[in-house]
This record gives structure tokens, C-alpha cells and sequence, in this order.
């Protein structure tokens, strides 16, 4: 089986869901595998363009994920196919629509992070007839876990036309350094874009230039989800984004200092916790000396401290605990990204708890 075969064969291994592959990341910075099969250049499945006034192929949906160091850019695309010109009395040829694309970065990239679905442009009718529909964008999610020696790009923009289609959606989450910026683009060609951006920032996160977005997006979000060991730096951190300005700004948490620029929305996920807690949170371990609640199952720990209790959760599939938020009185402050809340649902005799899933469901009940 020759070196090539070998990486084909692995890549179908890794079909996922409705993605077409997971290819693997070879160290020179080539996929494993791509739409054609033939273990070269970027992950690219894109749609092919029309001819004739033909309707644009849709891009494939992707997952890709990296599994070694990667000595040279990543680049992915699922971009829709343009639709085909015309010079007939119809109209031109409809833009394709994008995929979808998962990114994950687990290991360090010497280079430039690149992700894009875009809409296919439509087709010109240079004769009596109309030009075509541009395809819309897809969804772009990129998880950055290790270092990047460039910029994280992510475009999700809709196919130019006379009649654009919609933009689509960006959502990046940085947990290492950046050494360059990181951008995100949904542009549809309106003064005010369709589609929406989250870029999050959480533990490990370092950004060397500036985190933008286009400013014609209506929805963009950047948040702050970090844990903080000092309660001075903890207040002062909140004072800061408080006072900050969405569509441009800097702060500076846990020494590294951020800059920012386009966002409609700054969202305060900082968590305040101490150097003994932090230390029981990464191992999940019960330490005598903290005043902790009864919590069953017991994949919730919850436990008292200067911010009220703090309720930290073990990660599906994980051993690992990530911190789901904070309860002051009856009052929540959620400090995850997915959509899990705790509920005050009984004073006595005991004060009752319950930690709750992104779709409502009974993760745990806490007592103390």
C-alpha cells in the first residue's frame, strides 16, 4: 500500500456525521486527503462552477482536524460553485450554496489559519435577460487549541450578484496564542450583513494583533470566557470590559492585552477562582478545606467561595471539568460556552440546585 493509498484509507476511516471526511493534516501542511481523492494541496471541497446558465455546484460539508505539528499554512474550503452565464432572455445561472466547515487545531501550524464557505457568485446574462442569484455562505467554526505561527482567517460570505444570497455564520474559539490577528468576514453585500460572528477567547488565549470583524455585521459577539486566580486582577478585568467599547478596543487579562475592532457585543464570561480552587477544578479532587454541596450524580462539583457557588461540571466524553458558572443568592452568571445554566429551585431545608443542559435536561442536583 503505497503512502498515499495509506492516507486515503485513514481519511474514510473518519467520516463523521453528515461530514463528508475528516482528513488528516500531513506535516508539510497538505490533507491527507481532499474532494478529488489524490492526497494533495488544501482541504478543498468546494462546488464546481456551471456553464450555460447552469445552477452552481453546492460545497460538501467538512470536519477537519489536525493530529501533528503542522510546518506551513491550513487552508479549507467549501465554497459553492459559480453559477454559469448567459446571453439568452432568461435569467443567468443561480451561485451555488456553501458548506459547512469544523476546523479544529490541536497541534502548533507555522503559518496562517484559513477557513472559507463562501456563496458562488451568479451568472452575468450579457444579453436582455437578468443576472443569477448568488449562493449563500455557510457555517464556519474553527477551534484553535495550539499555537499559530499567523492569522486565523474565517470567511463565510455570501455570492456576489444583482440579488445576493445570505451570508452566513462564523464561530471561532482561541485557547492558545495567535501570533497575528484574527478575522472574521460574513459580508452580503448589504449596508447591514446577514449571518453572525462569535469569536470567544478562553484560558491559553494570546492574540498579537487585532481581533476584527467586518463592521457591516449586525450580530457579532466577542467574549471573554477566562478563569482568573487573583481577585484585584479579577475585578479590574470586569471594570475594563465593562467600560470598553464594542466596536473598538483593548483590555488586558491575565497579562496578555487584547485588542479589538467591528464587534457589536462584548461578553463578560470571567471567572474568578482561587490558586487552591483552580488546582481542585484541573484535577477534580475534594479538598478538605472547602465547604462543598452534595451533588448527585457526581459529575457536578459545586462549592462555596468568594463569588457566591461555583458550579463545575465534568465534560462529556472527558475526565476533564470545565467551570458551567456561578450562583449568587438565586442570581446565575454562566461561564460556559454551552448553554448550560443552573437553577435555584428550593430554600429549605436544604438550599437546592439544579445544573441543567443546553436543552433543559436534569444534568445533576446539588444540596448544601
Amino acid at each position: 500500500m503505497t503512502p498515499n493509498t495509506q492516507r486515503i484509507a485513514l481519511a474514510a476511516l473518519m467520516v463523521v456525521a453528515s461530514f463528508v471526511t475528516m482528513p488528516v493534516i500531513a506535516a508539510d501542511g497538505t490533507a491527507g486527503i481532499n474532494a478529488n481523492g489524490n492526497g494533495t494541496g488544501p482541504v478543498d471541497v468546494s462546488g464546481g462552477d456551471a456553464t450555460d446558465g447552469g445552477t452552481g455546484g453546492p460545497g460538501g460539508n467538512t470536519a477537519v482536524a489536525t493530529t501533528q505539528a503542522i510546518n506551513g499554512p491550513i487552508s479549507v474550503k467549501a465554497d459553492g460553485g459559480a453559477g454559469g452565464d448567459t446571453t439568452s432572455a432568461g435569467a443567468a445561472g443561480t451561485g451555488g450554496n456553501a458548506g459547512n466547515i469544523a476546523l479544529s487545531v490541536n497541534n502548533p501550524v507555522n503559518g496562517e489559519v484559513f477557513a472559507a464557505a463562501d456563496g458562488g457568485h451568479g451568472g452575468t446574462n450579457s444579453g436582455t435577460g437578468s443576472d443569477g442569484t448568488g449562493g449563500s455562505g455557510g457555517n464556519v467554526a474553527i477551534d484553535i487549541n495550539a499555537p499559530v505561527n499567523g492569522d486565523v482567517v474565517a470567511v463565510a460570505a455570501a455570492g456576489k450578484s444583482a440579488s445576493t444570497g445570505t451570508a452566513g455564520n462564523v464561530s471561532i474559539t482561541v485557547a492558545a496564542p495567535v501570533a497575528g490577528g484574527v478575522n472574521a468576514s460574513v459580508f452580503d453585500g448589504g449596508d447591514q450583513s446577514t449571518g453572525s460572528v462569535v469569536v470567544t477567547l478562553k484560558d491559553g488565549a494570546s492574540v498579537g494583533t487585532t481581533i476584527q470583524v467586518n463592521p457591516e455585521v449586525v450580530d457579532s459577539t466577542l467574549a471573554f470566557n477566562m478563569t482568573i486566580s487573583n481577585k484585584a486582577a479579577f475585578d479590574a478585568a470586569n471594570a475594563a470590559l465593562a467600560s470598553a467599547s464594542a466596536d473598538s478596543g483593548t483590555a488586558t487579562i491575565n497579562g496578555q492585552t487584547f485588542t479589538w475592532q467591528g464587534f457589536k457585543t462584548i461578553q463578560d464570561l470571567l471567572s474568578f477562582i482561587g490558586q487552591m480552587e483552580a488546582n481542585r477544578a484541573r484535577q477534580g479532587s475534594v479538598m478538605a478545606d472547602t465547604r462543598y454541596l452534595a451533588c448527585r450524580p457526581g459529575t457536578v462539583i459545586a462549592y462555596r467561595a468568594l463569588t457566591g457557588i461555583v458550579f463545575n461540571a465534568k465534560e462529556p466524553d472527558s475526565k476533564a471539568f470545565f467551570h458551567v458558572g456561578d450562583m449568587d443568592g438565586d442570581a446565575f452568571k454562566s461561564a460556559n460556552p454551552l448553554g448550560w445554566t443552573v437553577a435555584f429551585t428550593a430554600a429549605k431545608p436544604r438550599s437546592t440546585y439544579q445544573v441543567l443542559d443546553k436543552a433543559g435536561g436534569v444534568v445533576a442536583s446539588c444540596k448544601g
